[in-house]
């Protein structure tokens, strides 16, 4: 064999070599740890990235794809003495601490998925191999929907709007009707923001939200006088709650709407049933309602925020772990007549489509519920009330886009 021959091969086993060491120093094992302390849940972080986390007696530490007990106040030191593992199911337990790590191997993401307040639901759990686990997620959708959906004949709410349950009594002019729980909490929080918005959020626009059809083809504008008539009864004082569940009203042309906060509650409702089934990696998708359960292996989620009257462009993206993400916007259901866009978010001083420089709204919080409720408001706002209001509130961020497609932040 020529040396020029050998120089060659020894040249591709190098390369060869170098590959490999390179792909194993760079491999990705997909594995996690999920972190209990004291019977809480921690988190869960990805063995592929070096990090340490502090608990409050114990210090966990992730090196090369593998996790170990870096110190402890226990004072045994079993747990720093079982060294590193990375086998799956394998555990560090420090009992004296009631601290327990757990080596997972993910498959893929479960999703589910529906349709349900007319809106395309999506559930996707990343450490959660039960799939009955996201179907009986789905159930609870379908239960909520039998109760608050406003359109539904078979639905609670709707029974409640059309005085179709019994008559539980009357006080002072006022009708009571007896609701479920459910529904008697979903009311009260709508009123309280309805007060504490002084309208601008109103769960008892729906005699004026009934003129209007923004899912059909119609797209009939109602007249002044049709507006004028509902109007008469969107006054939220008139909707009393009272102990024992009940719910009560001042007309009998009364009606409730609760599209403002229905899906941020019960995307709120998920996340609890989740979690309590130690799901603790997942999104929560309804529509324009996205509520990310805790963080991904230890990263943030990304979440887009839509361009308006586009098909799919993402205008700008938010990093967030445990937080929801609600939009509000005029191109969610609108229609279009002339040169004038007719959209869902009313106002409820006059009837008809809030009209101001925003496109639309996102609100960044702990609660959906809060999200839902404040995404409305702050859109009726405007862009400049809707910033003062978001610095004056510590426990939310928003991102506000206007009619020329400017992200104010």
């Amino acid at each position: 064999m020529k040396s020029k021959d050998i120089k060659i091969i020894l040249s591709i086993l190098i390369l060869l070599i170098a590959v490999i060491v390179y792909r194993r120093l760079t491999a990705t094992t997909g594995q996690f740890i999920d972190i209990t302390e004291a019977g809480k849940y921690i988190g869960s972080y990805s063995l592929d990235t070096n990090q340490t986390i502090e608990l409050t007696n114990n210090t966990v530490e992730i090196k090369n794809g593998k996790v170990h007990m870096l110190e402890a106040n226990c004072p045994d030191k079993l747990c720093i003495n079982q060294g590193f593992v990375d086998t799956d199911n394998a555990s560090i337990i420090c009992l004296p601490n009631q601290v327990v790590v757990t080596v997972c191997q993910p498959g893929d993401a479960l999703k589910a998925n529906g349709f349900y307040f007319n809106t395309y639901v999506e559930l996707t759990a990343y450490n959660c191999n039960d799939e009955s686990m996201l179907s009986n997620a789905l159930d609870i959708c379908a239960k909520y929907e039998n109760i608050c959906s406003r359109t539904s004949a078979d639905s609670e709410l709707y029974k409640l709007n059309h005085r179709l349950l019994p008559l539980y009594g009357e006080k002072d002019g006022v009708k009571y009707y007896q609701v479920s729980d459910e529904l008697y909490d979903m009311i009260k929080i709508g009123l309280y923001y309805s007060l504490e918005s002084s309208g601008a959020f109103n769960i008892a626009i729906a005699p004026v939200t009934d003129l209007w059809d923004f899912t059909g083809e119609s797209n009939v504008v109602p007249s002044e006088d049709q507006v004028k008539a509902a109007l008469a009864y969107t006054n939220y004082e008139d909707i009393h709650v009272a102990d024992n569940n009940l719910i009560g009203f001042a007309s009998d042309k009364n009606m409730i709407d609760l599209g403002g906060i229905a899906k941020g509650y019960i995307a709120d409702v998920l996340k609890e049933y989740l979690v309590s089934n130690n799901v603790h990696m997942a999104i929560i998708s309804l529509g324009h309602n996205i509520l990310c359960v805790g963080d991904k292996f230890g990263e943030s989620f990304k979440i887009g925020i839509k361009k308006p009257f586009s098909e799919n462009d993402v205008i700008t993206t938010v990093d967030v772990s445990d937080k929801s993400v609600v939009t509000s916007g005029i191109y969610e259901r609108y229609f279009q007549v002339d040169d004038t866009i007719y959209h869902h978010i009313l106002d409820s001083s006059t009837g008809y489509p809030i009209q101001n420089d925003l496109s639309s709204v996102t609100i960044i919080s702990d609660s959906s519920t809060q999200g839902d409720a404040l995404s409305t408001l702050l859109f009726s706002l405007g862009s400049e009330r809707a910033l003062e209001f978001d610095r004056s509130h510590d426990d939310i961020d928003t991102v506000l886009i206007d009619r020329e497609n400017n992200i104010i932040r």
